[in-house]
């Protein structure tokens, strides 16, 4: 087995573990990967099949919500044109700071303070009480998804999880805690396949036989894995407090801030 054979599987394996915990993990995966010195080229190039194996399995597991017979019904467009409206703000924001972003994915200090910060919202999410006014997934309004969109905007700053903003937008909004994680794991769909996409045309010229196959095996794996892990994960967020999460990403900015210096 060569190394790039190893980097794809150890970077399919941190991101299927970390993809479902509001633990960010590209800020693990581009943390890692500077630990061990592997070629940044190579991290954004594998983190294209990889976060659609992830997206694959997410639609696998919600397939009850998003696959229904009757598409026309009133429940089902609404939760089809929440879903999108949740994610109108990473589009804008996305297509707009595209460069400032990039340039700063990698950079030690933001993934220091948005580690920290995102840590101390969810500690504090874990303190305060949830109001839990919305127990159903059809019952969240354009309202409630626009703000939860708004609040996933955070995860632009590397070390800031995606998943981890959403549920604090959507617990803060008044969704129960279990639709709070189901709506933000699901919104996730959109914004992964589209970037990943669009990553994928930008450097299609670095994709070649020999690349696909490795990277196809990528997928495969992170979609394995994530399989078995999206279910775990979902009971292990409904059932502990956010303040242990809180506690670990406040540990990992501290950490970093303490190796990189």
């Amino acid at each position: 087995m060569n190394n790039v054979n190893i980097i794809i599987i150890l970077v399919s394996i941190i991101e299927s573990i970390t993809e479902f915990l509001p633990i960010s993990s590209t800020g693990h995966i581009i943390i890692i990967s500077k630990i061990l010195k592997i070629n940044e080229f190579y991290i954004n190039l594998f983190t294209i099949p990889i976060q659609i194996g992830s997206a694959i399995a997410i639609i696998n597991h919600f397939k009850k919500y998003i696959f229904k017979k009757n598409i026309f019904s009133r429940d089902y467009t609404k939760f089809i044109s929440n879903t999108i409206i949740a994610n109108i703000p990473s589009i804008i924001i996305g297509f707009t700071l595209e460069k400032i972003i990039k340039k700063n994915i990698t950079n030690n200090k933001f993934i220091i303070y948005s580690s920290i910060l995102s840590g101390m919202l969810l500690f504090i999410l874990g303190i305060i009480k949830n109001r839990e006014k919305i127990k159903n997934i059809n019952e969240i309004t354009y309202k409630h998804a626009i703000t939860i969109g708004i609040f996933q905007c955070l995860a632009f700053f590397t070390g800031f999880s995606r998943l981890g903003a959403a549920i604090s937008g959507s617990i803060l909004a008044g969704l129960s805690k279990k639709i709070a994680i189901k709506f933000s794991l699901i919104i996730a769909i959109p914004i992964i396949i589209g970037a990943s996409i669009i990553d994928y045309i930008k450097n299609i010229n670095f994709f070649n036989i020999k690349n696909t196959e490795i990277l196809f095996i990528g997928l495969i794996i992170t979609f394995l894995i994530s399989k078995i892990l999206i279910k775990k994960s979902e009971k292990i967020l409904t059932k502990n407090s956010f303040i242990i999460f809180g506690i670990y990403k406040i540990i990992f900015g501290i950490l970093i801030y303490i190796f990189s210096k």
